[in-house]
């Protein structure tokens, strides 16, 4: 062979193996989860459903935007396009940046654990495949499915560009900064699937581990920069770019601040070196970081699956004594002619007596079995660990409390708003993920078809998996009702905001609950049921009024459009974390925590002006509504629970 030809045999096989590098990486873990997710319906569900919903919302801003334009100049015209393409452009990037992270921290919460419950991870190990490519696999074919769904939305994005008003910087850092986030998001959700089972556990602690780090860190340094009168400019400076460059958030508010108001931008934050990239490089090196854990983790998982630990108890290897000696083994005789004499008795083996396991006082169940379960049902078997991570989010409560304390903050009506409204929507979320994964753990851990075959009837087992929730509930509902309880009693409260708020956990609880009892009926996975329990809350509390605030804006003006924006005023009275905002602000505050019932006015965007006795009404009102909503998905979920059970 000549020496050019011997070349480009050698050139094409470097060539060939660096082709080949991805698919080593990923290993066939990420083909078959391809494959797997190609066949699913409820994919192609997800992104017809996206980019309904983004078309709507486009065509309804561009014709409240044309609207408007019928009465100006060509010049006026072409100005207001471009605060068209401003106000279409720059929700849509922030609602994808906010709806994959959610999304994927659901995906991920069963990538290990299905694993786990399917006693598969086990034979993986025995496998070629390491634990590089199964960590990869997992998350490189859930990032895929993220990866389509902006992919969606580029082509909307750059035809609304062409109005103007909006630079490509700005498009490109939304996609580049979301893809980065959702990574680092996936990597810890990952993390936690590893070591919980439950897909519920798993989100929150993924989510609540996440607002710790992007939300409760900031808030104590800016908090204790305050106190400590650390407010010089040099200082200032230097904590808002390490802010903006590890916080994903606070890069996206620099972005967007800089198409409406660039000057300002210019002078405060650009002037000492921002950059958006160096956000998503810090992303990228935690997400790494975090994944190389996995990687030693699932290796450690696997390798006792493989020893025979069932998670069920200890394995039979590890039950055997260290200490006891081998058996002797038995002689045997060499071939050749018999010996002489009666044959040698067989050496008799003595087993060393296994330890037997100390058994604990013994439970007898009483009453209902599924309610003795579900009251007696675990967030996570290490107590420790539940200590250590409730130690955590505590110290951070009350770090932020105290700070407050020192500046004298807790006085002032807006913060107890946000105080509200935050624990609120935690315990909405906490509320639509456990109840949409009560059912779905037991299909998924194959338990659900031994469950029905007893005799309890349909109401039995939803009654019992309603209790359970709500009994798991508990303590993310302490956190509004401690906060309101404590701060009437230090006097920064009125009384009147206890009843208001329990009727607004109330209307939270019922609807959630019901629904997310359907939904574990309907399908068999955990995501399916989560994400569709999610979006019902998004689509009654969000979605339905910013699309009817846009329809009263889009159509011409007259009695049509009054309705429109009544309508909208009175979906965004029923929204729990609205009402526990307003609330709040009207009812806290030394000024207002001694004030008389008769001389407290509600101004409801729906309802206008109102008293105490008919705000009173008005919440028992919409949480009748939410109880009968509540109760007609738990018809549906009694109707569909014995429907396709395998």
């Amino acid at each position: 062979m000549s020496i050019p030809a011997k070349t480009v045999s050698r050139t094409s096989a470097l060539l060939g193996r660096l082709a080949a590098l991805p698919a080593r990486l990923v290993g066939p873990i990420f083909t078959k989860e391809l494959r797997v997710s190609s066949r699913r319906r409820r994919n192609f569900v997800l992104r017809a459903v996206y980019l309904a919903v983004l078309t709507a919302f486009v065509a309804l801003v561009w014709f409240g935007a044309m609207q408007w334009s019928r009465y100006g100049s060509q010049a006026y015209r072409i100005s207001h396009m471009e605060q068209a393409g401003k106000q279409i452009i720059v929700p849509v990037v922030w609602f994808q940046f906010c709806a994959m992270q959610l999304i994927t921290v659901i995906m991920l919460s069963t990538s290990i654990s299905e694993e786990v419950y399917h006693r598969t991870l086990g034979v993986l190990m025995t496998t070629p495949i390491n634990s590089l490519q199964v960590v990869l696999g997992k998350l490189l074919s859930k990032m895929l499915q993220l990866v389509l769904l902006l992919a969606m939305s580029l082509p909307m994005l750059a035809i609304v560009r062409v109005l103007g008003g909006v630079p490509w910087q700005f498009i490109l850092a939304g996609v580049v900064i979301t893809l980065t986030t959702s990574l680092f998001f996936a990597a810890v959700t990952m993390f936690f699937s590893i070591i919980f089972r439950r897909a519920f556990v798993s989100i929150l602690l993924a989510l609540g581990a996440l607002l710790v780090l992007y939300g409760g860190i900031p808030l104590i340094v800016a908090l204790a920069a305050d106190a400590l009168d650390l407010d010089r400019p040099p200082v200032v400076r230097a904590l808002l770019w390490v802010l903006v460059h590890y916080n994903p958030y606070g890069a996206m508010v620099v972005c967007t601040e800089a198409i409406f108001n660039p000057r300002a931008v210019a002078g405060g934050f650009l002037g000492f070196g921002f950059a958006w990239w160096g956000c998503c490089v810090c992303s990228l090196g935690l997400a790494a970081g975090v994944l190389a854990i996995c990687v030693a983790m699932v290796r450690r998982v696997g390798l006792r699956m493989v020893a025979g630990e069932t998670g069920a108890g200890p394995s039979s290897a590890a039950a055997i004594p260290a200490t006891a000696a081998p058996p002797p083994k038995p002689v045997l005789q060499p071939a050749g002619p018999a010996a002489e004499g009666p044959p040698a008795p067989p050496p008799v083996v003595r087993p060393t007596a296994a330890v037997p396991p100390a058994r604990g006082r013994i439970r007898s169940i009483v009453g209902s079995p599924i309610l003795w379960r579900e009251l007696r049902a675990r967030w996570m078997r290490r107590r420790w660990l539940f200590w250590l991570l409730l130690g955590i989010g505590l110290w951070v409560l009350l770090m932020i409390y105290g700070l407050l304390g020192i500046d004298n903050e807790l006085d002032d009506d807006d913060v107890h708003a946000v105080f509200l409204c935050l624990y609120t929507l935690a315990g909405a979320v906490a509320v639509a993920v456990l109840s949409a994964t009560n059912i779905t753990s037991e299909k998924e851990a194959r338990s659900w078809q031994i469950l029905l075959c007893t005799p309890m009837g349909n109401w039995h087992i939803l009654a019992g998996k309603a209790v359970g929730v709500l009994r798991r509930c508990l303590p993310v509902w302490l956190l509004p009702m401690g906060h309101v309880l404590l701060f009437i009693v230090v006097g920064y409260c009125h009384p009147v905001l206890a009843p208001h708020m329990l009727l607004v956990l109330f209307s939270v609880t019922a609807l959630f609950t019901g629904s997310g009892l359907y939904f574990g009926a309907r399908f068999k996975r955990t995501t399916t049921a989560v994400i569709l329990n999610l979006a019902l809350g998004l689509t009654l509390w969000l979605a339905v009024p910013a699309f009817l605030a846009l329809a009263a804006e889009a159509v011409p003006r007259g009695d049509l459009r009054s309705r429109l924006r009544h309508a909208a005023e009175w979906t965004l009275d029923a929204n729990p974390v609205f009402q526990a905002g307003f609330l709040s602000e009207r009812a806290s505050g030394k000024y207002r925590a001694n004030k008389s019932l008769g001389s407290f006015t509600y101004h409801w965007p729906g309802l206008e002006s109102a008293n105490v006795y008919e705000t009173t009404a008005y919440l028992m009102a919409h949480a009748t509504g939410y109880l009968v909503l509540g109760a007609a998905f738990a018809w549906l979920a009694k109707r569909r629970i014995r429907r396709k059970v395998f």
